[in-house]
Formats: C-alpha cells, structure tokens, sequence
C-alpha cells in the first residue's frame, strides 16, 4: 500500500509541505511586517520638506564619504582611458577589474535600498559599506597617480587635504545629528536607572514608546539573553508594535489612546518630534501638555531625561 506524504491542505493546492511553509511564511512577513512599514516610511518621508541648501548640505555631509571619491575616481578613468598608450597593459587590467568590483558593490548596495523584501532604514543600509570593496583599492591607485605628477603645493598636502575632507564626512555621517536630519543620540545613567527601576517593579503590561523601540533596546541593555528573550513579545515589544498612537490619541478621543501599558519618554524622543522630525506631525507642544493632564494616565517616575507613564 502506498502512503500519502504531506499535508492535506498542501496537495490539495499542489504545493509541497517545504514550499507551502515558506509561501505562508513570505505572505505573512510581507504583509505584516514589510509592507507596513514600507508605507508608513512613504507617508512620513513625503512630509519632510528640505530646502535647497538643507538638502544640499544632507547630501554632501551624508554621501560625501562616497560621492567625493566616486568623483575623483571618474577622473582617474578618463585620465586612464587618455593616457592608456602610456600605461602598461597589467595595470589597466587591474584597474577594469577593479571597476568591475566597484561596479557590482554598487548595484548590490542599490539593489538593498530599493528591494521589497528586506525594509530598513537607508542610513543602516549605506552604513554596511559594500561600495568600499571597490572605492578603496581605486582611490588608493589615485593617490598613487596624485604622487606622479608635479604639483605646486604638492602632492602630500592634496592627499592630505582629500583625506582629511573624506574622514571628517564619514565621521560626520556615521554619528546622528541635526546636519543628517538625526537627533544626536545618547543613553545616559538617568535613563538606564530609570527603565532598570521599571523592569524590577513592573507588572506583566507592555512597554510602549515614542520610538518604538524603547522598551526592547532597554530590556537587552539591561536584563541578561535569557531573560531578554522571555520577556520580547510579552511585556517588551519591537518596532510597529512597540509604538503609542500619533499625537496619543488626541486628535481622535479626548483622552489617551491606550489602556493597561506603560509607556516611556525620553527628552530625546520628546525633542525630536518637535525638532527634526517637526514637519512629520507625529507628536507636538500640545500633545505633551494633554499628556501630564490627562487623569487616564499617571506619571510613575521622572528624571532628568526619563519620563514613564501607567496607562490605566
């Protein structure tokens, strides 16, 4: 007698059980996760508006680690390309190759920008550097080619300038601040003595934030891996699920837009809708004015840079 292998549902739709694991899984992922927030980055980011000079200023401090040598190393190929019968056939073999490496590097970080499958936020994405792979060796050959050539001012103080331009904008861009449209961030000991007094008393309610993120990013600060990934999904929750309401609910209800949570604010996250992220009307003055006056939710704690409120 045969026997049947695979799930009913499964043959019936003509899918093998691995195929139709990872197809339920895919939709969910997508669904739930990718396309959320996917959209809610669209909608938020329609809302910035940057001048020209703002925006000149972003793309320059941000992109300057990469755009400045990209456009030096332009210059080097046409000057390669002009003086190819100059130069031996060795060394213009290694320098397509690495154009090649450079080439694929770029297309591969694009296409992790751009992709609908892997959502992220883009300074996360151009920080893993994959172009590197290929600006490196090339902008290196360049430097080599600066020494060749006689230079009134000479050929150390243009490296030494090129340098010193590239690594002031990589440091500028790796770190948040306002030049970036990101809060300048900072955990100090008022916070963290603050959340650890809230997971040592709290009850079984989740952890909400501003961010998001509060309750997560915390909780493995400060709680060990095991009891970390006990708690993530209960009481501590990550990203979309750890979010409070827009403006707390107000522009909806009259008061506060959750019940049974705890929700944390931090003088960053409180500066920065008001700040940088001004123009995305999230939160407002108004809205922490309504929050310390609603009776349908107590401030627990306060410090100098935490705030934790109990949602009745």
């Amino acid at each position: 007698m045969r026997r049947r292998l695979g799930c009913p549902v499964c043959l019936q739709r003509g899918a093998s059980p691995p195929f139709h694991y990872l197809r339920k899984n895919y939709i969910y992922v997508t669904e739930r996760i990718i396309d959320a927030v996917l959209n809610e980055g669209i909608i938020q980011f329609s809302k910035i508006d940057l001048n020209g000079i703002e925006l000149g200023k972003f793309i320059f401090i941000f992109t300057g680690r990469y755009s400045i040598p990209l456009f030096f190393i332009l210059l080097l190929m046409l000057n390669v390309y002009r003086e190819r019968d100059n130069i031996r056939r060795s060394e213009i073999k290694r320098m397509y190759m690495l154009y090649i490496i450079l080439a694929v590097a770029t297309s591969y970080q694009i296409i992790l920008l751009i992709n609908p499958f892997i959502s992220h936020s883009t300074d996360r994405i151009l920080n893993l550097n994959y172009i590197v792979f290929g600006i490196v060796p090339l902008f290196a050959l360049l430097l080599g080619f600066i020494f060749r050539f006689k230079f009134r001012i000479g050929p150390i103080i243009i490296v030494s300038f090129l340098l010193t331009i590239i690594f002031s904008l990589s440091m500028y861009g790796a770190f948040f601040s306002p030049n970036i449209s990101r809060a300048n961030m900072a955990t100090t000991y008022n916070e963290l003595s603050g959340m650890e007094w809230l997971f040592n008393y709290k009850n079984e309610d989740q952890i909400r934030g501003i961010l998001g993120t509060e309750g997560y990013r915390y909780s493995s600060l400060i709680n060990d891996a095991i009891v970390h990934k006990e708690r993530l999904g209960k009481d501590v929750m990550w990203s979309n699920a750890g979010f409070v309401p827009d403006h707390f609910g107000y522009d909806k209800n009259k008061y506060f837009g959750e019940s049974s949570i705890y929700m944390v604010v931090t003088t960053m996250s409180e500066q920065l809708y008001q700040t940088v992220y001004k123009k995305v009307g999230r939160f407002n003055a108004s809205d922490f004015l309504k929050l310390n006056s609603d009776p349908h939710i107590y401030k627990i704690f306060e410090s100098l840079n935490l705030k934790i409120y109990k949602a009745i």
